[in-house]
């Protein structure tokens, strides 16, 4: 299909340098942001400022209205680019290049701010350039059409009706709380405690399956992580309702790994994986990520699948490439969602005690449909045979038989 080569080399790029892109051009549409410098200092790896008269380093500058940054790295080590967020608390660093290279990093969500440091020789050059993160417009009734502008980004607008993501008819989503529209409340005032309750009504795919007009399966629950339908009782019967073969889909999603980051899963290599027999992967990140979509081929082999990056790439990098390096590793009806990349920032209205809440996952459903219907409008020819999924006429047509 004409897509793949362009999505496994962007899967490849993504692998050798995570969100760090050696940008050789910085693009006519990236704004520069306005720079004041002191003397003496650099930033570092701490996050802290270090004295230094072979160093100038930038005011802490606002970044919040871009999504990634061009910068000619001025500095070496032990000077470093840092990160802190909204309430400025040093969230990490942008990974060294060479000295003199242009730098292209894509920011995480939660990145506001940044000081940028720049030997004292160089501090004439010192420039700093970004691009906006995408503005949550609204389109209602949206039409299929082609998408001429090839940096259209997926999420540069917003959809409130699903769009193409109409097409599919029967959708299913295996994840964690935050697939299950898991709410949190407080039980005992007085000594502050908290729990959480699935309320899968609110989870995101069945507000999306409302609006699409289609029938969506919670194949999720809290605390779930790669490994759990494969080796915990507990989560024995959402593997078998997953494999039952009365409740396949169209469409997958793949919603997991703030679990396993939490378990401190060992994110393992695709070395772990046998494509063979999906069954002998080791219980690794890695191994069980590629299991699943291998559970799903198995079951319906031309079923579309969209494995969905965590947000907040800073702590779940990590997770994030692991899901890169199991999708890397299937080449037909695999569609990154690449949230920690495009997501639009989190609002404060989103959330309730830790968790989303009906607000935060009606709106994070609208960016999921706006980026499958991304998907489709941009490679339109992938989803002509959507129809013929699961029935008898597909193999026909020329679909992948595995």
């Amino acid at each position: 299909m004409k897509h793949k080569a362009s999505v496994i080399i962007a899967i490849l790029l993504v692998l050798v340098v995570c969100s760090l892109c050696a940008a050789t051009v910085i693009p006519q549409n990236a704004v520069k942001a306005r720079l004041t410098f002191t003397a003496a200092f650099y930033s570092g790896s701490d996050g802290e400022k270090h004295y230094d008269t072979n160093y100038w380093v930038s005011s802490m500058t606002d970044i919040k209205a871009f999504r990634e940054l061009w910068f000619k790295q001025l500095f070496e080590s032990p000077a470093y680019a840092d990160l802190y967020d909204k309430d400025r608390n040093f969230i990490g660093t942008i990974p060294h290049g060479q000295y003199g290279e242009i730098i292209h990093y894509i920011l995480p969500q939660d990145a506001c701010y940044i000081y940028l440091p720049v030997k004292r020789e160089d501090l004439s050059d010192a420039a700093l350039f970004g691009r906006k993160r995408a503005v949550n417009t609204i389109s209602v009734g949206n039409e299929m059409k082609t998408i001429n502008n090839a940096e259209e980004t997926p999420l540069e607008n917003i959809i409130t009706d699903g769009g193409m993501t109409r097409i599919f008819r029967t959708v299913g989503v295996i994840g964690d709380s935050l697939a299950s529209g898991a709410m949190t409340y407080q039980y005992d005032e007085a000594e502050d405690k908290e729990k959480n309750i699935e309320m899968f009504e609110y989870s995101w795919i069945q507000y999306m399956a409302r609006y699409c007009g289609s029938k969506a399966y919670n194949f999720s629950d809290s605390g779930m992580a790669t490994s759990s339908m494969f080796t915990n009782p507990s989560f024995k019967e959402i593997y078998e309702e997953l494999t039952d073969g009365e409740h396949l889909c169209q469409a997958y999603f793949i919603a997991l790994g703030h679990n396993d980051f939490n378990y401190n899963t060992p994110v393992g290599t695709i070395d772990d994986v046998d494509l063979a027999n999906c069954d002998n992967n080791k219980n690794t990140f890695i191994g069980n990520y590629a299991r699943i979509i291998s559970t799903i081929k198995r079951m319906q082999p031309n079923a579309k699948i969209f494995p969905i990056m965590m947000r907040n790439d800073v702590k779940y990098g990590t997770y994030n490439k692991g899901i890169r390096e199991a999708c890397s590793l299937f080449t037909e009806n695999i569609y990154p969602i690449e949230m920690d990349i495009y997501a639009i920032e989190r609002q404060d209205w989103e959330s309730t005690l830790g968790h989303g809440n009906t607000m935060g996952y009606l709106n994070y459903s609208y960016q999921i449909s706006s980026y499958v219907d991304w998907y489709i409008r941009r490679y339109p020819d992938d989803f002509k045979y959507v129809q013929f999924i699961g029935t008898p006429y597909e193999y026909s047509l020329g679909l992948v038989k595995q």
